[in-house]
């Protein structure tokens, strides 16, 4: 990939997520940030690295979006 290398180079944490919310890629400085190993974070959901009353907010206003929709 391309940006592969700008992403791993950056000295800001930078993550990429796919389409399916989970973490694709990550560079050293994210892992430093959150204390989280490279190879425990890919798979990973933001959502698992929020505290509780994060992802109820982050749920909550998903359902919002959901019902606007409709």
């Amino acid at each position: 990939m391309i940006y592969e290398n700008v992403v791993k180079g950056m000295s800001d944490g930078v993550l990429i997520i796919g389409f399916d919310g989970k973490i694709r890629m990550e560079n050293a400085v994210v892992s430093e940030i959150l204390g989280y190993s490279k190879e425990s974070l890919y798979g990973r959901t933001i959502a698992s690295l929020m505290e509780e009353d994060d992802r109820l907010c982050l749920k909550a206003a998903r359902l919002v979006k959901k019902e606007r929709k409709a």
